[in-house]
């Protein structure tokens, strides 16, 4: 619920009421009192609040490779702002420095941008959060934090001493489902499961919890407790800690994630372990699963200075605020480009895309001879939600097409002109992908774009804004002799289902190169969608030639795919980082919440004058796809549309 609108801002620097700022708004000034001294608003600041009762936040300092994650990956411009909600945040805030200290310590003298800077560009905040005497402290609660990474996870304990609560640190969200999923918000009877390292014959309640200690032998994992606890018939596996170690996100490892078993897994501290163990000799004992509400743990400040959320962190670790960091960096460098003067034809501009239609408009373009004169043609796109916060976002990734016609009796009426891949439930992508090999679509004054989304039944709408930018305009008076222009394109291979009979429909296309023609490209975009056994084609690799009269080979191979990082790597490269689903890892050709670049190389030196012919085929692990089973209703499929690109010298155009 907003306050009331007749309270002020507390600080006078404050122009705008805290509780109105939604993310994008300028942020108002503020002055934060540090161990350092203070630390005032600049551009590119991540924000992180610690709470003591949250054991994913505890996670997030105590587990090593987390704090090196934040060392070894951040930029050089971000600056740090950590604070507690704890009442002795002070005790709090040396405690993180003090980790980041001894962190850095051990890292001394590699290499890396973040070393050695990110302690100058940490600040420490020493009053509470959420009691700042700034705006920030209304953010942190309209803001409320939900979901992954957010409240304050507890296992609530009935038995005959009493109800008690305790923190816990629930298993890897990409192993096992969530407590959540399991048995909801019931109480549960808990069973005492030992160590959890021998197959058990005991038949449990379907709905039980079991106990199970994190000590046992080195080849006992954390898989090993669940596998049994599973084959027992329990739901829940409760796994408390010894003495010495912190929670941890329990995960497999290896070989152990091909097993999949429908059961969740928390970890409690070794203290409340014992305490269950003593309250189970003394009786029966019940659990539940809850997560109270917090005030908003994360958010960001981006190098405009305008507040933003930070998404989702899907696992205790610093680098889901490195990524945020990483994408303030690549939309500054993106905002440099967008200022670069351009001429700019609108196309949407926050237009609702749903449904089968999409969103469609009809524009006036300049004539064919003025673009040709651009040395650069890109589609500037950014694609947000109908609200403001990422949580009126459609949940679900799917491909968005753009399609155009100019002539409708030409040859290029329908054809793709720009390719991407929503996001999980966010709302900051935008990108600027080069079309100028497809000039040639632009076959007349006026033309007809259509943007949809493959899945026309999504229940959200996505608002896309595109222009189109022409830039680097050459001009009659210079020496154009060595300019070449895109002047026609040869549509080639579509894609299909990748199955069995896939390279059975591609046939050898001819095509002619004529004595005018100066340089030719083949130009593609293809992306792997679906699942069978083989888990193509989202995120199997697979390979894609194209031969070149029988002998000259173009392959292009998705290597990324499957990688538990692949597309999580690539957020400086455009990709929306902490989506609200599986956004981290590498899909082939694609990643949520990017554009789909073109691949485009350069073929003339092994085309010939006259007749020359080219062939396609697409392999996973070195031959035809041949899966054994389609999960259905989303088989294998590769997305694909190919072209045969020709150029003519400027100074030869007609």
């Amino acid at each position: 619920m907003k306050f009331s609108q007749t309270l002020v801002c507390l600080t006078a620097a404050c122009s705008v009421l805290a509780f109105d700022l939604e993310p994008g708004d300028d942020a108002p000034s503020f002055t934060l009192k540090t161990l350092e001294g203070s630390v005032d608003l600049s551009s590119s600041m991540v924000f992180y609040a610690f709470d003591n009762r949250s054991a994913f936040l505890e996670c997030m300092w105590t587990k090593n490779e987390s704090v090196d994650h934040l060392i070894e990956n951040s930029t050089a411009e971000v600056q740090y702002v950590f604070m507690s909600y704890s009442k002795r945040p002070q005790e709090d805030v040396m405690w993180m420095k003090d980790r980041l200290q001894s962190r850095l310590s051990l890292m001394h003298g590699k290499a890396g941008v973040g070393y050695g800077t990110v302690l100058k560009r940490s600040h420490f905040v020493v009053d509470v959060a959420g009691k700042t005497g700034t705006w920030i402290d209304w953010l942190v609660r309209d803001w409320t934090c939900v979901d992954h990474g957010c409240g304050i996870d507890q296992l609530n304990v009935t038995a005959g001493r009493g109800n008690m609560s305790m923190r816990r640190l629930d298993a890897r969200y990409d192993w096992l489902p969530g407590v959540a999923v399991m048995i909801s918000n019931k109480s549960v009877p808990l069973v005492d499961f030992g160590d959890g390292c021998e197959a058990s014959n005991k038949n449990l309640n379907k709905n039980a919890a079991v106990l199970v200690s994190r000590e046992g032998p080195a080849n006992c994992t954390y898989f090993t407790k669940v596998k049994n606890a599973y084959h027992s018939n329990a739901s829940v596996v409760i796994v408390f800690s010894t003495p010495d170690l912190p929670l941890v996100d329990m995960n497999c490892e290896g070989s152990e994630c091909d097993h999949s078993m429908n059961i969740s897994a928390t970890m409690i501290a070794y203290v409340d372990g014992i305490t269950l163990q003593n309250a189970l000799h003394d009786g029966n004992v019940n659990v539940a699963f809850a997560t109270l509400p917090s005030p908003a743990f994360y958010f960001g400040i981006d190098a405009e200075k305008k507040v933003q959320q930070t998404g989702w962190l899907l696992y205790p670790s610093f680098l889901f605020l490195a990524w945020q960091e990483q994408w303030f960096e690549y939309t500054a460098e993106l905002n440099k480009n967008l200022s670069k003067p351009a001429g700019i034809i609108s196309v949407f501009n926050h237009s609702m895309m749903q449904g089968h239609v999409g969103a469609t408009t009809v524009m006036k373009i300049p004539p064919t001879k003025e673009l040709q004169m651009y040395d650069d043609i890109e589609l500037d796109m950014a694609l947000s939600c109908p609200g403001t916060r990422d949580s009126t976002c459609g949940a679900w990734d799917h491909v968005v097409y753009l399609y155009i016609c100019c002539n409708s009796s030409g040859p290029y009426c329908g054809q793709e002109l720009g390719r991407w891949i929503t996001p999980f439930r966010r709302r900051i992508g935008r990108w600027l992908t080069p079309i100028r090999p497809l000039l040639p679509f632009f076959d007349a004054e006026c033309c007809n774009f259509t943007m949809k989304l493959d899945a026309w039944w999504a229940p959200k709408p996505w608002v896309p804004s595109l222009n189109i930018r022409l830039s680097d305009k050459r001009n009659d008076s210079q020496d154009n002799s060595n300019v070449t222009v895109p002047y026609k394109v040869l549509p080639l291979f579509r894609g299909g289902m990748f199955n069995q009979t896939y390279n059975q429909h591609y046939k050898p296309i001819t095509f002619t190169v004529g004595s005018d023609d100066i340089q030719v490209k083949l130009e593609s975009v293809i992306t792997g969608h679906g699942s069978d056994n083989n888990n193509c084609a989202e995120f199997c690799v697979t390979s894609h030639h194209f031969v070149l009269n029988g002998q000259y080979k173009y392959v292009q191979t998705f290597s990324n795919a499957g990688t538990p990082l692949g597309c999580a790597r690539h957020v400086l490269d455009g990709v929306e980082p902490n989506e609200h689903g599986t956004w981290l890892y590498g899909r082939d050709g694609w990643c949520d919440g990017q554009e789909v670049l073109p691949w485009v190389v350069d073929i003339t030196n092994h085309v010939t004058q006259g007749t020359n012919n080219v062939t396609y085929f697409g392999w996973f692990n070195g031959k035809d796809p041949n899966p054994s089973k389609n999960d259905f209703p989303s088989p294998p499929e590769i997305f694909m549309y190919s072209n045969i690109i020709f150029y003519k010298s400027m100074s030869n155009l007609s």
